[in-house]
């Protein structure tokens, strides 16, 4: 019997077993538009550092890597590390003041201490000096107000904006003898769900583990990602919030019992495959590409793997993607969707020399180009632009697209404090403790606020001077700034 170390591993050769290639630049290469361009960086390397911790970042590795090397004649030196190493990695190197890589991939959980300790550039300067085809407006406003800022200055594009979507089978929803038995039962059609009660109620209508079929999935298989799935799907779509103002934690309301009491209901678990305790992110999207589960409740960085035909459920003909389900109003009628904006970017290593950071925002503006994204976008079907996502002809091939922009608007990001990978953890450990009936889920959320105001305390933010920034604030923030860029984005007042 495999172990989960095993499993994630074999799972994680299955998502990646693309064969590397190395690919020399060309005599003459050629810019996307054609023209011939001068190569001022032949010859030279960049050392780069990324986390194929989903699967969007290696599709753009080999994607993006071979071009860029072709286009300037550039060596790229790529290493991949594990998400859990990649903090460590990056503080040891910064602490060091070295230059072992030139640029490395950051999430928004880690920038803030990255930036604390002097490791990452300000973008600003390079980009005015040379924007080349990257246009910062393009960015959805959430995700560059979460992803790309520290405070008021810029340090990562973001080139992964982790939007929550739906995933289902369309060879079972669109079966008409299921379509004819769901009616029978219910007494409604077999449609994608709109709330989380009928996520539930079609879940319980697909599990059927003598045919090794259940209805979905979750991960519940460390606290990190039990506290994420809550989140993702739940907490933040019933109007839940992690902090008020002054940064008290307020997970202890009606809103967090009431979410967090049907993700781990009796009745939500038994519509899941057996092993789902142990459950992370290889477990999870292998089950619905392998046929074991109807819907997979995901983010958008798992469309290139659900749509990957070599998978006995991938492709576009076997699934399918809509908005994530919300919880209604009673009063209204009004369905409330809401998902956890996280994600990662590309930074450059402030202790390289000039040249090297030269190189480092040439890679950057061409890779996350508009040209670029989009020649990625018409092949795989995801890029965190705006104009991706709303692309007429890139839609007609996605339908999924527009989808994204819907939900950037309306994700909630994850806090960016310095302090918050500590509290991520204690928290998602007391949720851990609700879900194995060790305490009860008013005794767990309670038992989470207190946890986080200690974490918070520590870290010295009860001072008067500190005030969480929530969304609106964060995008208010992000506005500012690009007023000082002197660009307009779309989605500012």
């Amino acid at each position: 019997m495999y172990t989960r170390k095993m499993f994630a591993l074999l799972s994680l050769m299955i998502l990646f077993s693309v064969i590397l290639s190395s690919c020399g630049p060309a005599a003459t290469p050629v810019a996307e538009t054609g023209e011939k361009v001068d190569k001022p960086f032949a010859g030279k390397t960049l050392t780069v550092l990324n986390t194929e911790a989903v699967p969007i970042l290696g599709y753009m590795h080999r994607y993006l890597d071979p071009k860029y090397e072709e286009y300037s004649g550039v060596k790229i030196v790529y290493e991949n590390v594990p998400h859990g190493d990649l903090f460590t990695k990056l503080q040891t190197m910064a602490a060091a003041r070295a230059d072992t890589y030139d640029v490395f991939t950051v999430d928004d959980t880690i920038s803030t201490n990255l930036d604390a300790i002097g490791a990452t550039v300000d973008l600003e300067p390079l980009w005015r000096a040379d924007p080349g085809d990257f246009k910062p407006e393009d960015i959805p406003l959430r995700t560059f107000a979460a992803q790309a800022m520290v405070g008021d200055k810029w340090v990562a594009v973001p080139n992964m904006g982790a939007l929550g979507i739906l995933s289902y089978r369309k060879d079972l929803f669109e079966d008409p003898k299921e379509q004819e038995a769901y009616k029978a039962k219910y007494g409604v059609d077999l449609k994608p769900p709109e709330t989380w009660e009928e996520y539930l109620q079609i879940g319980q209508f697909f599990t059927r583990p003598d045919e090794g079929l259940w209805g979905f999935n979750h991960r519940y298989g460390e606290p990190n990602s039990l506290l994420f799935d809550w989140i993702i799907g739940y907490f933040y779509s019933r109007g839940g919030v992690l902090f008020d103002d002054d940064f008290n934690p307020v997970m202890n309301t009606p809103e967090g019992r009431e979410s967090l009491s049907f993700f781990i209901s009796d009745e939500f678990l038994a519509a899941q495959p057996p092993g789902h305790e142990s459950y992370f992110f290889a477990e999870v999207m292998q089950n619905m590409v392998q046929c074991k589960v109807a819907m997979y409740l995901t983010e958008s960085w798992s469309v290139p793997l659900l749509m990957d035909t070599a998978n006995p459920c991938g492709g576009p003909d076997k699934i399918a993607i809509t908005k994530i389900p919300g919880w209604k109003d009673p009063a209204t009628g009004e369905i409330n969707r809401s998902s956890l904006l996280a994600g990662t970017g590309w930074s450059i290593n402030k202790n390289i020399s000039d040249e090297q950071k030269a190189i480092a925002w040439d890679y950057i503006k061409f890779t996350m180009g508009n040209a670029m994204m989009k020649s990625f976008a018409d092949e795989y079907g995801y890029a965190p632009l705006i104009s991706v996502f709303t692309d007429p002809e890139l839609a007609e091939k996605h339908p999924y697209l527009p989808l994204y922009y819907d939900m950037s608007l309306v994700a909630k990001p994850r806090v960016i404090e310095p302090w918050w990978l500590e509290a991520e953890f204690a928290i998602g450990t007391d949720l851990t403790q609700a879900f194995s009936r060790d305490l009860t889920v008013d005794e767990a959320l309670e038992k989470a606020d207190a946890d986080a105001r200690r974490i918070v305390e520590a870290a010295g933010y009860y001072d008067g001077n500190h005030h969480y920034l929530n969304a609106e604030k964060l995008e208010a923030q992000a506005c500012a700034f690009y007023d000082k860029l002197g660009v307009k984005h779309q989605d500012c007042p």
